[in-house]
């Protein structure tokens, strides 16, 4: 059964590096070219602001392929087009072809391919990528990044990312290595280092509201890649969306 494979990848744990999905992409022509991409990574708030960058980009005419993680009851909801989740054959369709290539594929790193190749064959105008974990080494990095997002940061995954603020923001930042805009919600330290390497745009947010945060957020990300039709719809797309187990 193809699910027992992808389940057994676990096993493989985590992957820090961009070699592996590279090599796999490419084995399959590279599917994660098809469309251009919002890049969202951040400790906190990732998964409303992509949810909402997705909705205003569905309700501004654009066909929309979604990545985030984790999912919450079925591993289907991580591959959304137009907000809905992919049909469970068409990812067993995706992860046959790439058990067929796998050079040593983790389950988070399947799961982005899978993604990837369902978004080509759907034909997505663009794509909203969240990152699984830090930035700089996500195989999600290897998306074609139009515009990049780094929501609120804070203290997390120290052992990996750093043990200040500064490094985790520096981490998180380099989503945007390859693409030439970068929006952050500002920060107290590493600001001076993040300009240094990147044009960045820094958003002071100054409401309580995770939701109002994620709003503004996506508002600014969306008008810096030129999705100015999308940007106009944040307010109407922050009042649709539903978004499980998240604190938003």
């Amino acid at each position: 059964m193809i699910r027992d494979w992808l389940e057994g990848l676990r096993s493989r744990g985590i992957s820090l590096g961009l070699e592996t999905t590279k090599e796999a992409l490419n084995s399959l022509n590279d599917p994660q070219l098809c469309a251009p991409a919002i890049h969202v990574a951040g400790s906190n708030g990732k998964g409303t602001t992509c949810a909402i960058i997705s909705a205003a980009l569905i309700l501004s005419g654009k066909k929309v392929g979604t990545f985030t993680s984790p999912h919450l009851a079925r591993v289907e909801e991580r591959i959304r087009i137009d907000g809905i989740p992919i049909a469970p054959t068409e990812l067993d369709t995706a992860l046959r072809m790439i058990r067929d290539i796998d050079p040593g594929l983790t389950f988070f790193e399947t799961t982005w391919i899978a993604a990837c190749i369902l978004f080509e064959e759907h034909r997505v105008n663009v794509m909203v990528v969240e990152v699984g974990l830090g930035g700089r080494l996500d195989a999600t990095r290897t998306c074609k990044a139009c515009a990049c997002l780094v929501t609120s940061i804070s203290l997390e995954h120290t052992d990996i990312l750093g043990n200040t603020i500064r490094e985790i923001a520096l981490e998180k930042a380099a989503i945007a290595s390859e693409c030439p805009l970068l929006v952050m919600k500002d920060i107290d330290e590493g600001k001076e280092d993040i300009e240094t390497l990147y044009d960045v745009q820094w958003v002071d947010i100054e409401v309580d509201d995770y939701r109002q945060e994620a709003a503004i957020l996506a508002g600014k990300v969306l008008r810096a890649g030129g999705f100015e039709a999308a940007a106009d719809k944040v307010s109407e797309a922050a009042e649709v969306i539903r978004w499980p187990a998240r604190l938003q």
